[in-house]
């Protein structure tokens, strides 16, 4: 079965940044004799009106045209605004190799991010993804914040923790004072005492903060989900290892104020050793997906903040492919096609649930392996890294 996937950017367009129109001169004789092509012949201004229609995988290729096409695109301003026109993609991890896949996935364009030789660690776990840069976590304990699109790489100093601990990570920005932050609660392992500490690291300060203990002992989902400056986490109620009677709740991490707070969850009953939810967004909203044994419900909350905006917008059932309840092999939902297809990550394959049918059928993506090791949303910018923390 054929599905075709399309996507449509969901960002409002704001006005494009005012260039000067440089003064034309009538052509040299020298440029007469060794004419160039006429797209290179085009004014400033022109030349950016047409980036800002491109897609994002073309663009990449136009950063290795000339000097004058790199400045263009690498302006801070100009690649603001652009990243606010740019629609997410998928990235998609094989290994320690990323691949960008535009939409519609099925047949959109897929180019091999570049690779820094100093993580080429068989362990890379994607911490976050905000305003197209990554934060990574590789060899345990230790981090590192990207560009992908623009090959850029940003070392962080190692948090100091405890040695007999798990860790839950979040990457989040915050609008008021434009700034990046890294959250990192370690957890006592089974068996070892001692209280959750929660640490913070502003990119770009090279100093981790600890900011307390957290009141909740036991986290469920390893890391945050970002969305309008702030980090979110499912977290159970009860101790280290979750009881059947044990809840669950959202907590949510101010990235400005560095509080956290809880959000409700949808209405029904969410008990351990049920039910696996999972966090995400969907077109702007925060989503639980509900993983039961043969079954993903999913829950949008169309207002954020408001309990009773809690909507559930999909059931999807697949009998076949066994429990969908079986950590850490839980589905994530992705993406939702303008056609309502459901686009997600299991098994370490990307599947698709279409409307009106029964079950996931594996999707095959061009010039990509069948078997990859992680998916998420991301949105590729050409923002540098030092103008990203710069503010």
């Amino acid at each position: 079965m054929k599905v075709l996937l399309k996507f449509t950017a969901t960002t409002p367009s704001p006005s494009l940044p005012i260039m000067k129109k440089p003064k034309l001169c009538p052509l040299s004789q020298q440029q007469q004799q060794d004419p160039k092509p006429f797209i290179l012949l085009l004014p400033n201004h022109i030349t950016v009106e047409i980036f800002s229609k491109l897609p994002i995988t073309t663009l990449i290729q136009c950063r290795c045209v000339c000097k004058s096409w790199r400045r263009s695109l690498s302006d801070p301003h100009f690649a603001r605004y652009l990243l606010s026109l740019t629609p997410p993609s998928l990235l998609i991890k094989r290994c320690r190799s990323f691949y960008l896949v535009e939409p519609p996935v099925r047949n959109g364009a897929v180019i091999k991010l570049a690779e820094d030789p100093n993580y080429l660690t068989p362990y890379l776990d994607v911490v976050g993804s905000c305003n197209g840069l990554l934060a990574v976590r590789y060899n345990s304990g230790q981090f590192y914040i990207s560009n992908p699109i623009l090959g850029e790489f940003l070392t962080l100093p190692r948090p100091r923790g405890r040695i007999n601990c798990s860790f839950v990570c979040g990457f989040g920005f915050s609008p008021v004072s434009n700034v990046y932050k890294l959250v990192m609660a370690s957890i006592p392992r089974k068996g070892s005492e001692g209280e959750v500490e929660v640490m913070v690291l502003t990119v770009g300060s090279g100093i981790w903060r600890s900011i307390g203990s957290s009141v909740y002992p036991c986290w469920i989902q390893s890391s945050g989900v970002y969305l309008n400056g702030v980090i979110h986490w499912i977290v159970g109620t009860g101790k280290l290892k979750l009881k059947l009677e044990d809840a669950f709740v959202i907590c949510v991490f101010d990235v400005e104020s560095e509080h956290f707070e809880e959000l409700p969850l949808p209405p029904g009953s969410f008990r351990a050793g049920k039910v696996e939810l999972e966090l995400g967004v969907l077109g702007g909203c925060l989503t639980v997906n509900a993983c039961y044994k043969n079954t993903i419900s999913v829950w949008v909350m169309k207002e954020y903040g408001v309990a009773e905006s809690w909507t559930k917008e999909y059931d999807i059932k697949d009998k076949l492919r066994g429990t969908f309840r079986s950590p850490p092999n839980v589905p994530r939902v992705l993406r939702v096609t303008e056609e309502g297809h459901v686009l997600l990550f299991f098994k370490h394959e990307l599947q698709v649930h279409s409307l009106g049918k029964r079950g996931l059928v594996g999707l095959e993506v061009d010039r990509m392996p069948l078997v990859v090791h992680g998916a998420c949303v991301h949105i590729p910018s050409f923002v540098s890294l030092k103008h990203a923390i710069a503010g």
